[in-house]
């Protein structure tokens, strides 16, 4: 019942001794189909994340139909009745993965955008620290973006402007 595919492999031959529903479900293959297979069938070779000592990391499982699902794959090397098996346990990824790459891409487009308007673009964290500044800086105050890093726009503040600035 778990909500995690479960695979019970031969620590020798990596063939499946067990599997659990929910593997059955991810993998589109019935506990029978799935008894008796490799690693080849279920995790694609020219896939990164094929990883048979790793503890724990993404890696790709291939269904019975051909889809490949972003897993999060962790394996452990554990003891039944006597008998050295691994256990893998994985988790499908696949939604955390688009959402990963929509904010990646919507990132990007902000960059591109602040980076190229001739206007100074900030972010400021709660604290009021500078959590991004724009290139744009440097033309039209003269600092280098690196000098406003770990600063407050307060920090900028000179003269009669730093009087005025007091009050916030």
């Amino acid at each position: 019942n778990s909500a995690a595919g479960i695979f019970i492999a031969d620590a020798e031959t990596a063939k499946v001794l067990d599997a659990n529903k929910r593997a059955e479900a991810m993998t589109g293959r019935t506990r029978e189909e799935l008894i008796g297979l490799g690693r080849a069938p279920l995790h694609p070779l020219d896939q990164p994340g094929d990883r048979a000592g790793s503890e724990r990391g993404d890696a790709v499982i291939e269904k019975k139909d051909g889809t490949r699902v972003q897993v999060q794959l962790s394996t452990a090397l554990i003891e039944v009745g006597g008998k050295k098996v691994i256990q893998e346990l994985f988790e499908d990824i696949s939604e955390r993965k688009r959402i990963e790459d929509e904010l990646k891409l919507s990132e990007s487009k902000f960059r591109d955008l602040a980076e190229t308007i001739p206007d100074l673009v900030w972010e400021t964290d709660e604290a009021g620290i500078y959590s991004y500044v724009s290139p744009e800086i440097k033309q039209l105050l003269g600092y280098e973006v690196s000098e406003t890093h770990g600063k407050s726009p307060f920090d900028f503040i000179y003269g009669e402007d730093e009087e005025a600035a007091d009050g916030f």
